[in-house]
């Protein structure tokens, strides 16, 4: 399980990444995704036999979770909202009208860093909890495409956030 980090938070902890692949300021102490699995991994587990997992909601620490599909239809961008991207933990958040942090949560970019993370790191998957919360199967997809075929999902990561990715420059 590679998500939740916040989920007992309140508070200004209640403010952090909940699924955040590499620890950075907005992370719940040094707490990270690829902290969690090295921690696996130092223990003996051999990494194939490691699934890493992706929440399909948001999360404000212990107080609010929200579904991707609520933040697709009513915060992403949308009544207030903004989205920012933490480049150094490679995953988005979200920001309300006053630019304070509202909720944590995953999207087709930081489903495709954390598809290389799989792959170079020689994970034996990913999955997610939980896929009731896409029923448009977008982060569905992105997982798919992250293992199975990362150019096609880099070429979708373009066409919806107008951002150039790839080997080169990730």
């Amino acid at each position: 399980m590679a998500y939740d980090f916040t989920a007992g938070e309140t508070g200004a902890n209640a403010g952090k990444h909940q699924s955040n692949l590499y620890p950075s300021s907005l992370s719940l102490g040094n707490t990270s995704v690829d902290g969690q699995i090295q921690n696996l991994i130092s223990a003996g587990m051999p990494s194939y036999k490691i699934l890493m997992g992706i929440p399909f909601y948001g999360r404000y620490g212990a107080t609010e979770t929200k579904t991707y599909d609520d933040l697709r239809k009513n915060f992403i961008n949308k009544n207030g909202y903004q989205v920012r991207w933490d480049d150094t933990a490679k995953v988005p958040y979200l920001v309300d009208s006053r630019g304070n942090f509202a909720y944590s949560y995953d999207n087709l970019l930081s489903i495709y860093y954390k598809g290389l993370y799989v792959i170079q790191n020689c994970l034996g998957g990913i999955f997610a909890w939980q896929s009731s919360m896409d029923r448009a199967n977008i982060l569905t997809n992105a997982m798919s495409q992250a293992i199975r075929n990362p150019s096609l999902l880099e070429q979708l990561i373009e066409d919806n956030y107008g951002t150039k990715i790839g080997p080169t420059n990730s």
